[in-house]
């Protein structure tokens, strides 16, 4: 009995020991790389760095928007000069044309004397209305483009908006940034409605380009003396469009300047 008793007391030596809890010195917590602190300080990096792109892909349309419709002022521009200058080759052809022979040999000729003869106002036409048709075609690829930058613009706009609403927009102080995104907000709704008012001046081109008054001499005495364009006159189209294209284009300048300047 003695050794069956060793025995158990040798089997169940240490069973009901417990381990004694640490003291407080061996408590020591440390912040690793999954830490809750680390995660906060990334996640803040993120914002700020998704804030500063998303801006910058504002300020990108924005920029291309401006420099599109520069390129478009400079297209009317050269179609106003090159409409200008048709009709004044076409003047020449009929004086040339109504000319009497004998006219050349007064003591006071009726007309004024040319250098040009009939071939040289001919390959001079064609040239311009050559040149016509291609500012015509480039300026409709400019207006697709303008048209679709002004997409891009609410594009980034309405990803903008989402993060302000989210409230992960830190990059910049709150007063500052919902400044700046006001201002964004009105220049799109500015730029949408001058994006409309260009489509249709510019469609407004494209329409007296069809009279024929443009190159038919017949036509030409019946407008010379027009100055409006309620005929579809392409001249006075033409100068129309060019006087009204920057019309209303104040408020707009002043907002895209303040914001390309950040």
């Amino acid at each position: 009995m003695a050794d069956l008793a060793a025995y158990h007391a040798f089997m169940l030596k240490g069973k009901g020991a417990t381990t004694p809890p640490p003291t407080g010195k061996t408590l020591r917590t440390t912040e690793g790389p999954g830490s809750s602190g680390s995660v906060g300080k990334k996640n803040q990096n993120s914002n700020k760095k998704s804030d500063v792109v998303v801006f910058r892909a504002f300020q990108g349309r924005l920029q291309e928007w401006k420099d599109t419709d520069q390129q478009l002022e400079g297209i009317i521009g050269s179609i106003t000069n090159l409409r200008d200058r048709i009709s004044w080759i076409l003047r020449q052809m009929e004086i040339l044309r109504t000319r009497k022979p004998w006219e050349e040999y007064c003591h006071r000729p009726t007309y004024v004397s040319s250098v040009l003869n009939m071939d040289d106002l001919h390959l001079a036409l064609n040239h311009d209305v050559l040149q016509h048709e291609r500012m015509l075609s480039n300026g409709r690829k400019l207006m697709s483009t303008l048209a679709q930058t002004q997409d891009g613009i609410g594009r980034r706009l309405d990803e903008w908006m989402m993060m302000n609403l989210l409230e992960l927009s830190s990059s910049l102080s709150s007063s500052s940034n919902n400044n700046r995104l006001d201002q964004a907000i009105e220049v799109y709704g500015i730029s949408a409605e001058r994006l409309y008012s260009r489509q249709e001046l510019f469609q407004s081109i494209l329409d007296s380009s069809c009279h024929p008054g443009l190159v038919n001499n017949n036509k030409f005495n019946e407008m010379t003396d027009r100055t409006d364009d309620n005929d579809g006159n392409p001249r006075a189209v033409a100068r129309r469009v060019a006087r009204d294209w920057k019309a209303g284009d104040g408020r707009l300048k002043v907002l895209v300047e303040e914001i390309l300047a950040v």
